[in-house]
């Protein structure tokens, strides 16, 4: 069934309740087993084949495909599956769009934006339809005037039907531009509705990406400022927000930094991608440093992410060390776009150096050492016939 439509931000009572009996309660966004992107992999190690380094699989339970989402230029988008172990392109499918996805039972939820308007498709039997391109006839279209850049996408709610995604609009003088956005399909409703709205002063900027936590009903927000935003109890106090109460604000801040001589300074530039692990309460950043170069990336991992919070531990700013940044020629990032947590391996959508590229980084919370690390695996997307920069990932579910 056709269902384009156009939505305006509404609520309501039976919304309230149900969120709030729900909430606190879930498994999360992306999490699976305590980690947000969840699934399993294996490591790999040996040589280069086809464009693939680290070819040969092993460790224990490899399972699970991988899903990526492509920007072509334009509104032109796809989401390609690849397999686990990243040695073969399934298949692809045109969604028409080229940003945030995550998969649910099936259905593939895809954000971005088509002729000039912000839009969520969601896509049926997924896993299925290899070759294909969205069907207005089997897939369902809500588009969202008051969006402007949907980016990263996440689900929360205990039964998966809430979404939350991050904005990340340019600038506009003048212009008070939304930053994230709590969605529900509770009691009932046929598509996601808006439950609330939260513009950029009042979470400190623009949201790239989001990762949640359901246990604690805690959100993280990647924010191109360089920090990280959190809210405690997030779909509690979004959904009040949507029956009248106050727009939700930031519980504290995380600014990933270092110290030197006594004098603090801030580490991170734009940060992109974020993952947590809740098994070692570890939080995982990518960072995109200048979006025109292909060698600036980094990665950080901030320990105890649940109570970190910005402090003053030098002249400088307040900021938050890194356990571990990886940064440098050797890493190939240069604009990693995205990340996903699986099993403690950290798999990286890296748009831009070697023209993409899907890299991946074993034990990235349990390892030691920073500095210029190359990864364990890097796969030139090229090399498996994907068309356009990598731009989101996330797991098959």
């Amino acid at each position: 069934m056709n269902l384009n439509t156009r939505f305006r931000s509404t609520a309501a009572l039976g919304i309230l309740l149900a969120a709030l009996a729900i909430s606190g309660c879930s498994d999360g966004g992306n999490d699976d087993g305590g980690t947000t992107g969840g699934g399993t992999t294996g490591g790999t190690s040996g040589g280069t084949t086809g464009g693939v380094t680290g070819g040969t699989t092993g460790g224990a339970g490899a399972t699970g495909d991988l899903y990526i989402s492509f920007d072509a230029g334009g509104d032109a988008g796809s989401t390609d599956v690849y397999s686990s172990d990243l040695s073969t392109r399934r298949s692809t499918f045109n969604t028409g769009l080229n940003e945030g996805i995550v998969a649910f039972n099936g259905t593939l939820n895809a954000v971005g934006v088509i002729a000039g308007v912000a839009t969520l498709r969601q896509i049926s039997n997924f896993p299925d339809r290899g070759g294909m391109a969205y069907n207005a006839e089997l897939d369902d279209e809500v588009m969202f005037p008051t969006f402007r850049e949907p980016k990263g996408i996440a689900l929360a709610g205990v039964t998966r039907n809430q979404l939350i995604v991050g904005d990340a609009a340019a600038a506009e003088p003048g212009t008070d531009l939304p930053s994230l956005h709590l969605l529900t399909t509770l009691v009932g409703l046929a598509n996601p509705r808006v439950v609330a709205d939260i513009p950029e002063s009042l979470a400190g900027g623009r949201t790239w990406d989001v990762a949640y936590d359901g246990t604690t009903d805690r959100l993280y927000a990647a924010m191109t400022n360089g920090t990280v935003a959190v809210y405690d109890t997030f779909t509690v106090r979004g959904t009040l927000a949507g029956v009248g109460g106050p727009v939700p604000t930031p519980s504290r801040t995380i600014t990933p930094g270092r110290v030197s001589g006594g004098q603090s300074s801030q580490v991170s530039v734009n940060l992109h991608g974020i993952s947590y692990d809740r098994a070692s309460d570890s939080l995982v950043l990518s960072d995109v440093g200048t979006a025109a170069s292909d060698s600036d990336g980094a990665l950080f991992v901030i320990a105890n992410a649940s109570t970190a919070s910005d402090a003053a531990t030098g002249t400088g700013p307040a900021i938050v060390q890194p356990v571990r940044m990886i940064a440098g020629p050797a890493t190939r990032l240069g604009n990693p776009v995205d990340i996903l947590l699986r099993d403690g391996n950290l798999f990286v959508a890296e748009k831009i150096n070697g023209g993409g590229q899907i890299l991946r980084f074993n034990a990235i919370v349990t390892a030691t050492g920073s500095g210029d690390i190359a990864p364990n695996q890097a796969v030139t997307t090229a090399s498996l016939n994907s068309v356009g920069g990598p731009e989101s990932i996330t797991n098959a579910d």
